[in-house]
């Protein structure tokens, strides 16, 4: 018979957790075989488990601590402003601050909307959209994460029975009760197979202005920066003429920028092979 004193500090962790969160866990993502790792602290780059082992945090916790663990600085000011109280029901300067600071750092942005999570930023950056283009449909990779939303899920975890052919993949719900209306409403595309994507992008573009429906959005300016440089990873375009139809649209857009050495650029695939 299995004891306390005989599971490691993790496994004995996760053995309370079991018993007052769902599967054990806050969040799917640090659920793995037998038990989770459980951190002790972090500094820097370094992350220490309850076992006492120190790995690099590749992670950083989902890219959003660009300057590591317990950084001095930010321990600072984060002290200072607690003195000044802790979370508002009201506005704050410091807010307006900080959005202030970020759109000075980059002239295309325009406005800043501060979230709490990456779900909760793609749940209103859909509903925007939706109420700009007047347009339910969304389109994402198959089996890409992009948080816990109904539409957001859709062929996250599709499987060789479920996924349906290759070149129009199904829309499949990740967990049961998932409105069929949300699958209906999510245009799948494979994942890293860029022919197949270009075609299932230029049948829609052929019906449609732009890729949002007919005004001009974000949802070109993503898709052109890769799109518009594709030939030089070596993809012939010649079979979509839709698509480059809609970069000479995107082109005369008034505002639009030419992405040069200055900006920054695109390394095709086969260059950065050889780089």
């Amino acid at each position: 018979m299995t004891t306390q004193t005989d599971l490691s500090r993790s496994a004995a962790l996760y053995e309370r957790a079991l018993k007052v969160l769902p599967g054990g866990v806050s969040r799917n993502a640090i659920l793995r075989a037998s038990h989770p790792t459980y951190v002790e602290c972090g500094k820097g780059c370094r992350v220490t488990d309850l076992e006492g082992v120190t790995r690099i945090d590749f992670s950083n916790n989902m890219a959003s601590l660009i300057h590591g663990h317990a950084c001095p600085e930010i321990i600072h000011a984060v002290t200072e402003q607690m003195t000044r109280g802790t979370a508002f029901m009201m506005g704050t300067e410091i807010e307006v601050r900080y959005a202030e600071h970020l759109c000075s750092r980059n002239a295309s942005f325009e406005k800043m909307r501060f979230m709490n999570s990456g779900t909760e930023a793609i749940m209103v950056a859909l509903k925007a959209a939706r109420a700009f283009t007047g347009r339910p449909k969304i389109a994402k990779a198959e089996g890409a994460y992009h948080g816990v939303y109904d539409y957001a899920e859709v062929s996250q975890g599709s499987t060789p029975a479920t996924w349906g052919g290759i070149d129009h993949p199904h829309s499949v719900p990740l967990v049961h009760g998932t409105p069929e209306s949300a699958l209906k409403d999510v245009v799948v595309f494979p994942f890293n197979d860029t022919e197949r994507t270009l075609a299932i992008l230029d049948a829609h573009l052929a019906r449609t202005a732009f890729v949002a429906g007919g005004r001009y959005s974000i949802a070109d300016i993503a898709l052109f920066a890769y799109g518009h440089v594709a030939e030089e990873a070596g993809y012939d375009l010649a079979p979509y003429p839709a698509l480059r139809q809609w970069f000479a649209r995107v082109k005369a857009e008034p505002r639009h920028v030419p992405i040069t050495a200055e900006l920054g650029r695109v390394i095709p695939w086969p260059e950065a092979r050889q780089a």
